[in-house]
């Protein structure tokens, strides 16, 4: 008698299933990847079942834990939902995926509503003509020079071209700071290539608000326009799969490019981050979060010397009020240059700060690259600003990047390429400022380079830099 033998596969028991490792790309005829699982007779067959819009696609006998790869009768289309589940050799559902969805980034307010400009006139009239006027405080030297730029340090991840990466900068205070942020390193890898969409690879002004970091880019085939886009840190970072992974957005800027499709978590991070409509955004640095108003305020450089404050509802991006101003120069009533820097304190105030140029310094006890101070606030509609009295000499480093406020210190943080002086806003309006008030945080030499610093930022009392080449958020610590 002959026997035969029928070797009985198990039935398998599955945990902790990832379908994240699956690529599935708009356009291609091809699907391929692994599903990873924990738990019994993993290794025992099963038939899996891909479904596009809900009509079955491909059915393939797969093993968990090892990689597949199948052709396709046709492209996978633009926008479709696809879904994968699992089967046991009974047909009975083992699992079942996530929606699968094309990862794009979430475009609001992409057609928006027009906003009549309203014409608010002059903001601030500035006489620096009268010698010997400012009362001058020397600035602690920060090593750097004011007069000529330093060369950028990229990150390694940029040099290789492998963006995406997980890999942490730091930046630490050289010894000739004073009550500095000891050390700054990276908390999340922003997206860093550009594309039609977003210039990623020039982010500018940033503000956190209710957990949601918005950045600034401006486009880099339109100057003066470009986008804003938030980031919900909270989502992002409490993603539990990814709460280690410092690059998932950089992972995520990958499949975008690549139009790939994403479920589960990967999906609920792609939905957390939002792009608003095409503005006018200028350089994109004037950016502050207004308790006030509850709105986002942008100011941007127009022609014949005005300029332009956006306020912006951070749950939309949608244009709120638009309102145009000048400086006047009172001695002769001619307009004068604006600015590209804004902070708001907590109660309203708002302050700018202007880097005195060698057109400014005659008749007047200013030198190049002295730091004025214009405060004040916005009532009745209209802007007022009034010129300090006390100059700081002289600013930190070449490029004035941004102008931040810590509201639970009083300080304004004055930012340059690698360095940053701390003021106590307070002592710097009422002209009571002394030398022995200012910090300084330095992380750059001249001979060493510098990171590129964009932004800097407060939440949670705990203060965050936006530095670029390649993009990130990186959190300071004392």
């Amino acid at each position: 008698m002959k026997i035969t033998y029928i070797k009985l596969e198990r039935q398998p028991v599955f945990t902790n299933l990832n379908y994240d490792d699956i690529e599935i790309l708009a356009g291609k005829k091809l699907i391929k990847g692994t599903i990873h699982a924990e738990g019994y007779h993993t290794s025992s067959p099963v038939k899996m079942v891909v479904y596009i819009h809900g009509n079955v696609l491909i059915t393939r006998n797969i093993r968990v834990n090892t990689k597949f790869q199948f052709a396709l009768q046709n492209n996978i289309p633009d926008n479709a939902s696809i879904r994968v589940k699992l089967f046991d050799r009974h047909g009975n559902v083992l699992s079942e995926s996530g929606e699968y969805k094309q990862a794009n980034w979430q475009v609001t307010n992409e057609i928006p509503k027009r906003i009549d400009t309203e014409q608010i006139g002059t903001a601030l009239r500035r006489n620096l003509t009268n010698n010997g006027q400012f009362r001058v405080i020397n600035a602690p030297n920060t090593g750097l020079s004011f007069m000529h730029e330093m060369h950028y340090n990229t990150t390694l991840q940029m040099e290789m071209h492998k963006t995406d990466v997980s890999e942490s900068s730091s930046l630490t205070a050289l010894g000739r700071s004073i009550n500095p942020i000891k050390k700054f390193t990276t908390d999340l890898m922003i997206p860093t290539i550009s594309t039609e969409l977003v210039n990623w690879a020039a982010p500018q002004g940033s503000v956190i608000h209710n957990g949601i970091l918005y950045v600034v880019y401006e486009d880099s085939r339109h100057k003066d326009f470009g986008r804003i886009v938030s980031f919900d840190l909270g989502k992002i970072c409490g993603v539990q799969e990814f709460h280690n992974e410092k690059n998932i957005l950089r992972i995520l800027e990958k499949k975008v490019n690549r139009k790939a499709y994403v479920q589960g978590d990967e999906l609920r991070v792609i939905k957390s981050v939002k792009v608003s409509s095409f503005m006018n955004t200028g350089h994109g640095q004037a950016f502050s979060y207004n308790t006030k108003t509850h709105s986002l305020w942008l100011i941007s450089l127009m022609n014949n010397k005005k300029q332009m404050l956006t306020q912006i509802n951070p749950s939309d991006f949608s244009v709120i009020k638009k309102s145009e101003f000048y400086f006047l120069d009172s001695v002769n009533n001619n307009r004068i240059h604006g600015e590209r820097n804004l902070a708001i304190q907590k109660n309203g105030d708002i302050n700018m700060i202007s880097v005195v140029n060698s057109a400014e310094t005659n008749d007047t006890n200013l030198k190049v690259g002295d730091v004025l101070l214009y405060h004040g606030r916005f009532s009745g509609g209209k802007l007022h600003l009034n010129l300090s009295r006390t100059v700081i000499r002289s600013k930190p480093g070449y490029y004035t990047q941004f102008l931040s406020m810590d509201n639970n210190s009083g300080r304004l943080f004055y930012l340059t390429d690698g360095a940053y002086l701390s003021i106590p806003a307070q002592k710097w309006a009422t002209n009571t400022l002394l030398y022995n008030d200012i910090n300084m945080g330095v992380y750059a030499t001249e001979a060493g380079g510098t990171r590129e610093f964009e932004s800097q930022v407060w939440w949670k009392g705990r203060t965050f830099i936006l530095t670029n080449r390649g993009a990130e958020l990186m959190v300071g610590t004392k």
